[in-house]
């Protein structure tokens, strides 16, 4: 099984930190609400990004063989790196987490799990198929952004 890094798209970036800005009391008032099955991953995304925490976000749905080995590093990696960075699964076939899937581009039936690394800057800095390695997680979950026009 071949693993894949994939490039990045910075609209991907721009994207999950507009949607921090508009979305962010949003989400947080879902969060506390009582009904929590209206929670979409979406949400449980800007709350996470909000505590200033990077996201491993697992997407895959029933049936992958290597589901539960993708999961398995990221908590592994998760712990490796102390409580900085939080494990969300996305089911791919979960109709209210279409839009999501969208932004990050997984548009193909999944034949493996694609795990995507979010920073705690909201920007998307790693994406993995299949079962991706622990140190690649925890250096693009590292990985800070540098954003501007001018030079320093």
């Amino acid at each position: 099984m071949e693993k894949r890094k994939l490039k990045i798209s910075e609209s991907i970036a721009i994207f999950l930190l507009s949607l921090m800005t508009v979305t962010g009391s949003y989400a947080q008032e879902k969060m506390t609400s009582t009904n929590s099955s209206q929670v979409t991953k979406q949400d449980e995304i800007v709350s996470v990004l909000k505590q200033g925490k990077a996201i491993f976000v697992v997407i895959s749905k029933q049936g992958l063989k290597d589901k539960e080995k993708a999961l398995s590093v990221c908590k592994e990696s998760q712990k490796a790196l102390s409580g900085k960075v939080e494990t969300i699964e996305v089911d791919a076939d979960n109709k209210a987490d279409e839009n999501l899937l969208k932004t990050l581009k997984i548009t193909e039936p999944l034949k493996e799990p694609v795990t995507i690394v979010i920073n705690k800057q909201g920007f998307v800095t790693g994406q993995f198929t299949g079962v991706p390695k622990e140190s690649d997680l925890i250096a693009a979950s590292k990985k800070v952004v540098q954003s501007g026009c001018c030079s320093r």
